[in-house]
């Protein structure tokens, strides 16, 4: 974890331990850099040294690749999740079939198959991205003319082989109906895309975009570039966090046609997080002294109280939706713990808890791993993976720290194996 990274709600007490500094708890110290380690084995590779901190770390959809982006030169690095074949990219995403890679280049944008062979232009105007995929990868949406880091002046779609690219939310004239696009989802069926975005160079919104004739709905202008969204499973309405803020994340609900936004909480929420493919949301809501853990679609249904006295500061969801890791508050406010419930059986596995602060980093892809961010008693910050269902947690690594700063780790799990990507990086000063 890291002082940025655990800007997250309600984890000071954990922050101020991990922005400590630097050393070891019962892991190995290791130089900065980006890894793969292997839980089966217990084996760690360095894939690439490092230099600078990294902003995250993603894999492609068959596993075969580790994407992250180094701060130093804002590119992101693609290496193989063994190590060598090093790609420098603006920026890269894979479908979710696993059959193509969307990625930017010189500041246009290409196709292609995952062995990076056969590439296909698709846009070659200024500043391309990739932003999303229809659920079937049979369609890629990707925003055009970005100005800065935050967002894009124009929204496409394109079939995932590159062809049939059209431009949507815009007037007769050319003229954008849609400004400052900050991100985009697909609808379940991919023919509609929600969109946060300024409409008419006026407040911010969330909107909808129709992908036949692109017609645009506004939702609502109760949003901001940092709102997070997810769809109903039947694609006729969205639930969205409403300005979040530090403990307190209220959830609504509102049709894809438009109408007046709907509370999905029995009582004001907390943590609020979308499930991965955005059809849940998972929240804590009741009594301060003793709030409950809640699971909810987002068409409203569904409702179903997984655990009481769950004092979740953060909540993480396995890939495949069954599970959920849990950062849990101490009564004083003093430490955190993790734990891990089990959706199908409401069992919620907790770990050891003593003068540790831990906090859930991610879940594997069929939720049986679980990585966490340590800082013990030594004050010294480091990283460890754990079988959900119970038993000892082993040490990966130190985290690389900042004195003043902290450490700014990110990590991932591979889709398709136990393997754990790492950024261990100390934080830079802004």
């Amino acid at each position: 974890m890291s002082a940025r990274f655990a800007g997250s709600v309600g984890l000071a007490a954990v922050v101020a331990v991990l922005a400590a500094c630097g050393g070891g708890h019962g892991a190995e110290a290791v130089k900065p850099g980006l890894y793969a380690f292997d839980a089966s084995n217990h084996s760690l590779k360095l894939l690439l040294a490092g230099k600078h901190e990294r902003e995250d770390v993603s894999w492609s959809s068959d596993g075969k690749w580790v994407a992250s982006t180094d701060i130093g030169d804002f590119l992101v690095d693609v290496v193989r999740s063994t190590g060598g074949g090093l790609r420098d990219l603006d920026s890269v995403s894979w479908s979710p079939d696993g059959k193509t890679v969307a990625y930017s280049k010189g500041e246009r944008l290409y196709v292609a198959r995952t062995d990076w062979s056969r590439p296909r232009l698709v846009s070659g105007d200024r500043e391309s991205d990739p932003l999303d995929w229809s659920p079937d990868g049979r369609s890629l949406i990707f925003g055009t003319g970005r100005d800065s880091s935050c967002c894009w002046n124009k929204i496409g779609v394109a079939r995932a082989d590159g062809t049939g690219v059209h431009l949507l939310g815009t007037q007769p004239s050319g003229r954008p109906i849609l400004w400052s696009v900050y991100s985009a989802r697909s609808s379940p069926n991919g023919r509609q895309i929600a969109v946060s975005a300024g409409l008419n160079s006026q407040d911010d919104c969330l909107c909808v975009l129709n992908v036949a004739h692109g017609g645009v709905t506004k939702l609502t202008e109760d949003v901001d570039s940092t709102t997070p969204f997810g769809w109903s499973d039947d694609g006729k309405g969205l639930a969205f966090v409403n300005e979040p803020t530090i403990g307190r994340s209220p959830v609504y609900r509102v049709g894809a046609a438009g109408g007046k936004p709907q509370s999905l909480c029995p009582q004001v929420c907390h943590s609020a997080v979308f499930s991965k493919d955005g059809s849940r949301v998972a929240f804590v809501s009741g009594p301060a002294n003793k709030p409950s853990l809640w699971v909810e679609s987002v068409d409203g249904t569904g409702l179903r109280r997984i655990a009481a006295d769950m004092p979740a500061v953060r909540i993480v969801w396995s890939p495949d939706g069954r599970k959920l890791g849990l950062t849990l508050a101490t009564p004083d406010g003093k430490h955190s713990s993790i734990a891990v419930a089990d959706l199908g059986t409401n069992k919620v596995t907790r770990f050891a808890e003593g003068s540790d602060n831990e906090d859930v980093a991610d879940l594997s892809s069929d939720g049986s791993m679980v990585a966490f961010y340590r800082a013990g008693s030594d004050r010294r910050p480091s990283l460890w993976v754990a079988s959900t269902s119970g038993g000892d947690p082993v040490p990966v690594m130190e985290l690389s720290s900042n004195p003043e700063l902290g450490p700014c780790p990110h990590v991932a799990w591979s889709p398709k194996a136990p393997i754990l990507a790492i950024a261990n990086e100390a934080c830079e000063p802004d």
